[in-house]
């Protein structure tokens, strides 16, 4: 059986690193099977666009532009859950259900936001800031969190700003990345299906391995992915307690 993928957990450089390794293990391509080879080559075509877009944005002035901002909208979302974190186990009852309330509005709004792209961190974020500016100003005064939450909403909206320029400069007839991206996974998830019922269909020494070490490939993958997803939740955290312990001369 074929090992189960979550591209989500991916950044770009590594989904294209991923997709690379996997193309790889079937070998030159006159020694492809038939049946997989529209397949194969389909993935390869949108890996070689994804190439394309990553050499185009190593010259690009707004690669860095978004970088940063998506950088600080990170930080000042995390300092604002932290607050709200901080709330929700207080010992005075009515700061302790603000902060539960608003907690699970973040819960439920931004849930696994380290591994969201711009795009649909962008509109968790804009989700959960509407919700609040709407209905939930009364727990932002208990637990003292407005000029927190005031700081994410703007640093949301200064995101908004560059991205809204960096396409406004596109060049004519480039690819974006999150559609290529999209077709890429999609491509890969059919190739992976087919050799998995092939290799189980008609028993084939090569074709079992070639799904053997694509399972590796996946599990080896997935456990980087994972460990860089912590180490990048704990970076964050420390950088949001030493922001909060700056920003209150706390030690």
């Amino acid at each position: 059986m074929m090992t189960t993928m979550n591209y989500s957990m991916l950044d770009n450089g590594t989904m294209f690193s991923f997709c690379k390794h996997a193309l790889s293990l079937f070998g030159n391509e006159e020694n492809i099977a038939p049946t997989l080879l529209p397949f194969y080559n389909k993935a390869k075509k949108y890996h070689n666009m994804m190439l394309n877009i990553f050499e185009k944005e190593s010259i690009d002035p707004y690669t860095q532009k978004k970088a940063t901002a998506d950088k600080n909208r990170n930080r000042s979302f995390y300092a604002f859950k932290h607050i709200v974190s901080a709330c929700a186990i207080c010992s005075k009852e009515s700061i302790q259900t603000a902060g539960k309330k608003l907690m699970s509005l973040i819960n439920k709004h931004t849930k696994s936001l380290s591994r969201l792209g711009y795009k649909k961190q962008s509109s968790a974020e804009i989700l959960l800031i509407d919700e609040i500016r709407k209905e939930h100003m009364a727990e932002l005064e208990e637990c003292n969190a407005i000029v927190w939450f005031e700081e994410m909403e703007k640093d949301q909206v200064r995101f908004e700003s560059v991205m809204k320029e960096s396409l406004e400069d596109l060049p004519d007839g480039l690819p974006k990345m999150t559609d290529t991206r999209y077709e890429l996974t999609k491509e890969l998830r059919s190739l992976f299906n087919l050799v998995d019922l092939l290799s189980q269909a008609t028993p084939d020494d090569e074709l079992i391995r070639v799904r053997e070490r694509i399972n590796q490939l996946i599990l080896d993958t997935m456990s980087k992915a994972r460990a860089v997803d912590t180490r990048k939740k704990n970076k964050l955290k420390k950088d949001v307690e030493n922001d909060i312990d700056n920003e209150y001369d706390v030690g």
